[in-house]
């Protein structure tokens, strides 16, 4: 399977692409940088990416968004922020877990 993601350096991206890749897709990163290997330069902000870079993918994946690393400001929203977390990861395993089966 081929799989285009975004926010592939943040913790659920990153987490998603270790999992995708052990189950053999080829996955490629869309990042706000200059591209490399296994990459496509875009610029969200600016709406700036070349649509031809987009095709032929069986699933395109947002993850891009504000760190909130460092941001917590009580226990409570550390517990709250960390069962999200919990939720999420075992959301994208799932996830993993269908692509690969298909």
């Amino acid at each position: 399977m081929k799989v285009l993601i975004a926010g592939a350096s943040g913790l659920v991206g990153s987490a998603l692409i270790a999992a995708l890749e052990a189950e053999g897709s080829e996955v490629t990163r869309l990042v706000r940088t200059s591209a490399g290997a296994g990459e496509i330069e875009w610029h969200p902000n600016n709406d700036q990416i070349d649509a031809a870079t987009l095709e032929g993918f069986d699933a395109i994946i947002n993850f891009a968004g504000e760190n909130i690393a460092g941001r917590v400001r009580d226990r409570q929203e550390a517990l709250q922020l960390e069962a999200i977390a919990k939720q999420m990861d075992r959301s994208l395993r799932a996830l993993a877990e269908r692509f690969a089966a298909e």
